[in-house]
Parts: C-alpha cells; sequence; structure tokens
C-alpha cells in the first residue's frame, strides 16, 4: 500500500466516480498515475495528451468511454493532486493549471458527448465549467482584462479556452467565446497592440491603421504570432474599434497604455508596465515600450521564451548595483500610483521596493531557479518614473520620463534604453563631457540625460543586439551612469528627456515646466 496505493480508500468509495452502469464491468480494474512522476508536468506529456483529445473531438471521433475516463476525471480534479487554485495550492504559473486542467474537462467531453449516457453528465458538466472559471478568475483581472501573465503567455492560455470552445458549446452548456473575462482579455490583447508587425510582415506592414499590420507588445516571454487579431474577432463575440479610436487607458495590474495619432504613420505608442502581474515577465519592472511614427523606436527587446532576459538592466528602464562594473536586480513588484489622462498630455507615475540586490549574469540568458548573490541593502530602495506623452497632433509627440530614487546607501544607478536600428547601430555622445545635460545622437532622434543637482552622468556605454530566433530584431543599447545614488540625492530628481531631433534643446525649459505641471 505504500508502494502502490496512490489514493486512500475512502477517496475511492466516498468521492470518485468510478461506476457506469451498463458500461463499467465487474472487476474491471485501472492504474492511476504516480503524483511525482513527470506525468504531471503539464509542459510535457499532458499539454500533448489535451491536443489529441481535441483534434479528436472536434473532428467527432469519440473514444469508447469507460473506466479509464472516469480515473482521469477524478483523479485530476482531486484538489490533492498538483496545484489546483481549489486546493489553496499554487500552480506556480497559471499557463500550468491551464495545460494541467484542460485534459480532465476535454474527457468529460468525450464521456458527455458519447453514445452511452452516464447518470452523473450534468455533474460533470458543472464541473467542467467551474475549471474553467478558475482558470479564467486566477489567469485574468478585471476591469481591463490584463493578463497574470506575460501577454504571450495568455495567447497561449487563449489557444486552449477559445480552440476549445466549439466543444463546451455543443456539448457542455457553456460558450467561453462569450464570456465576459475572456472577452476582456480580447480587448486586453487589442489595447497592447502596437504599430508595424515587421516582425511577422516584413516591410508590407507599414500601414498601422489595420490590426493584422500590428503586433503584441513584447512584455515577458514574447512567444511570437502568440495573438492573431484577424482570427480572434472571427472565433469570439468581441468587436474591436477602430485603431484610430484607440485611447489612452490604465489596466489594472498591467500598467498603463498611452496613445497619440494612433493608426497613422505617426502614431506613439508607449506601454508602462506598472502593475504587480509578473508572471513570466522578466526585469521590466517600470520600463516602457515606445513606437514613435508608425514603428518601433525604444522597445522592450523581443527575447520571448530563448534567451530569456531575466536582466532589469536589458529593459529600457533605471537599474541599480553596489558598483560600476557588476550590474545588479533590485526585483519586487512595481504597483500604479497616480495616472492623469489630457487632450494634449498623458501622465502616469509608478513605483518599486526592495530591500536586497542580487547579481544575475551579465548578458542573456538569465539561469531559470537560479539563487543568485545577494546584496542587502539595510533598508529599502524605492525607485519612482514618471511618464508624460506630449501630444502634438499634426505635429510629431514626444515622451519625457522623470525618475526618482531613494536608497539606504549609496548605489550605481543606471539608465538603460534599447533602440531599433535595423541599420548600423548610431549612438554619439554630442555633449560636452562637463555638461549636465548628457546628449546621444540616435540618428532618427535624440536623447537628453539631465542631471538637475550637478552630478554628472559617466560610464557611456552601447550594446548590439541582434535576434533572429523569435523575430527580425537589431537594436542598439544605450547604458549612462550615476553614480552615489542615495536618499540625499532625491530631491535633486534624475530627468530623462527623449526627443526627436525636430525639437531644439532651448525647448528644454518648457518641458521641464511641461513636466512639473502634470
Amino acid at each position: 500500500m505504500v508502494t502502490y496505493g496512490q489514493v486512500p480508500l475512502d477517496k475511492l468509495v466516498n468521492e470518485y466516480v468510478l461506476e457506469w452502469p451498463g458500461v463499467i464491468m465487474q472487476n474491471e480494474t485501472v492504474s492511476f498515475t504516480n503524483f511525482m512522476d513527470d506525468f504531471t508536468n503539464p509542459t510535457h506529456t499532458l499539454r500533448q495528451i489535451a491536443r489529441v483529445l481535441q483534434k479528436q473531438l472536434l473532428a467527432g471521433n469519440f473514444p469508447k468511454a469507460g473506466l479509464n475516463e472516469l480515473a482521469t476525471i477524478s483523479s485530476m480534479f482531486d484538489p490533492d493532486w498538483y496545484g489546483l487554485y481549489y486546493g489553496q495550492v499554487s500552480p506556480e504559473n497559471n499557463n500550468f493549471y491551464t495545460d494541467f486542467v484542460r485534459v480532465p474537462m476535454l474527457t468529460c467531453v468525450a464521456v458527455v458527448g458519447g453514445n452511452v449516457t452516464h447518470p452523473l453528465n450534468e455533474q460533470f458538466k458543472t464541473v467542467t465549467q467551474q475549471a474553467l472559471a478558475a482558470d479564467t478568475f486566477h489567469s485574468v483581472t478585471l476591469p481591463g482584462g490584463a493578463s497574470q501573465e506575460a501577454p504571450g503567455y495568455l495567447g497561449h492560455a487563449m489557444s486552449s479556452w477559445l480552440g476549445d470552445a466549439p466543444l463546451y458549446a455543443k456539448y457542455m452548456g457553456f460558450d467561453p467565446s462569450k464570456d465576459p473575462r475572456i472577452l476582456a482579455a480580447v480587448d486586453f490583447q487589442f489595447q497592447l497592440s502596437h504599430p508595424f508587425n515587421y516582425h511577422a510582415l516584413g516591410s508590407a506592414a507599414a500601414d498601422p491603421s489595420k490590426y493584422e499590420n500590428r503586433y503584441i507588445t513584447p512584455i515577458g516571454d514574447t512567444h511570437p504570432n502568440s495573438v492573431n487579431y484577424t482570427n480572434l474577432p472571427l472565433i469570439t463575440a468581441y468587436k474591436p474599434k477602430a485603431v484610430s479610436s484607440l485611447k489612452s487607458l490604465e489596466i489594472p495590474g498591467f500598467g498603463v497604455v498611452l496613445h497619440s495619432q494612433p493608426g497613422t504613420l505617426s502614431e506613439t505608442f508607449l506601454s508602462f508596465k506598472a502593475g504587480p502581474n509578473r508572471g513570466h515577465n522578466h526585469g521590466d519592472q517600470l520600463s516602457i515600450h515606445w513606437c514613435a511614427y508608425g514603428t518601433r523606436h525604444a522597445i522592450d527587446l523581443l527575447f520571448g521564451y530563448n534567451p530569456r532576459p531575466l536582466e532589469e538592466f536589458w529593459h529600457n528602464r533605471y537599474s541599480f548595483s553596489m558598483n560600476s562594473t557588476t550590474l545588479q536586480n533590485m526585483d519586487g513588484f512595481e504597483r500604479l500610483i497616480q495616472t492623469n489622462f489630457g487632450f494634449t498630455v498623458d501622465a502616469a507615475m509608478g513605483t518599486v521596493s526592495s530591500s536586497r540586490l542580487r547579481t544575475p549574469p551579465q548578458t542573456p540568458p538569465g539561469i531559470y531557479a537560479a539563487h543568485y548573490p545577494e546584496d542587502e541593502l539595510g533598508g529599502e530602495l524605492n525607485y519612482t518614473r514618471a511618464v508624460v506623452l506630449v501630444k502634438q497632433s499634426p505635429q510629431r509627440d514626444y515622451i519625457v520620463m522623470k525618475d526618482d530614487v531613494a536608497a539606504p546607501l549609496p548605489l550605481v544607478a543606471s539608465f538603460n534604453q534599447w533602440y531599433m536600428q535595423d541599420g548600423p547601430p548610431v549612438a554619439k555622445v554630442v555633449s560636452s563631457s562637463d555638461s549636465l545635460l548628457f546628449t546621444v545622437d540616435l540618428g532618427n532622434s535624440t536623447l537628453f540625460v539631465a542631471s538637475m543637482d550637478g552630478t554628472k552622468m559617466t560610464g557611456f556605454t552601447t550594446t548590439r543586439w541582434t535576434n533572429t530566433s523569435e523575430g527580425n530584431e537589431f537594436a542598439t543599447g544605450i547604458r549612462v551612469q550615476r553614480p552615489n545614488v542615495t536618499t540625499v540625492n532625491l530631491s535633486s530628481e534624475i530627468m530623462i528627456r527623449i526627443n526627436i531631433r525636430e525639437f531644439l534643446v532651448t525647448n528644454f525649459t518648457i518641458m521641464i515646466n511641461i513636466q512639473e505641471y502634470s
């Protein structure tokens, strides 16, 4: 019994459904899967089992249901097996639950839709609907539809929820394609559509007014082509609004998305990751993803799953470290603390805190499940960022960012930004060495980093990034450092000014006033 009795007898007798009059014969036997073997990892065998079963059921090829199917349903809906939410055990990743529970849900379809009626068919329908409700409840944040995991993983879950929807609608009495929470998640995917889907369509994607020419914002593990903007309205009750009508908005759990002149070749799109949903998001707290003039500009790199970028200093944000040579992560769960959306100016502010720094590898990929060396700070490191979009239609828009830092001991603050440059890398410092306004010519734009307390910026470096594993991406990374950041520097306010070349430095004072006003 210790070795083979994996299910207690009282559970078999009182909780499991293992009888089917006229179908299951007396003395029939069945094996239950071991809790500890690889079968319980949904990224392996279970995912393939579900795909094969779905294909069979959609084709009308229902298996001959019997004791094996009832054992699958009973054991895999057992709260003592794996991380099922109603057992108060985390599945670690939301998509793990999606993949795991899909097998007993589809097995219920096989039983209910088969030729022989089981006396508990209505209960099978109910438990299947409850399993999907638990999945979507923990995967999608309302209002707004933000995914608990990175947007690409939401696309993966959608392929299951909506791919199986015709079966649930036909046999189980509910239709996921009309579910309000799933429709909110679909809307979230449309809100995060950024212009110029060069990853998939190349130069043919130049018209950003069509969703098929747009791409899901590459935050966290991206999973390319995870969102099909043409197909989603065809398989759900969701009716997308015109790209031209997209507005800046807060999305609880994610942060904000800022829009100006959407759907035009002058479009500005900026996502600001300032919400605590962090599943498969890596190092992108308070990071921006910025598309300018209808194309990608300062981007969250399309690392996706390979290589996974666990390093904060490989995202568009400040990172912090004990010294200037070994860069580190602060981690923490970011949160949005203020927004203000207007006709000419949109503004949002987020913050993140941590009491220690970790030292990951200095270049991607990060090491999965690694315990990196830590430095305890002896107090809270608080990083706050304000992002402002100044909308100047029909002129070109610009972005202002203001970063505040409060640290319990002197740290090095590194400003990191990654720019799309399909041609040769261009990043030339044009300010004088003693200037407090650090200026970088990027070819099609100019970066200004202003120090407000007389502390000079140091350590300017560039890094070239090329990624063809998950999209055509050629980017130039900019890094500028500011030493000895502490709470003493809080009133001096680090300010990052990003502007197109057409705006002169003489406008700088005006832009500071705009920032302070907003």
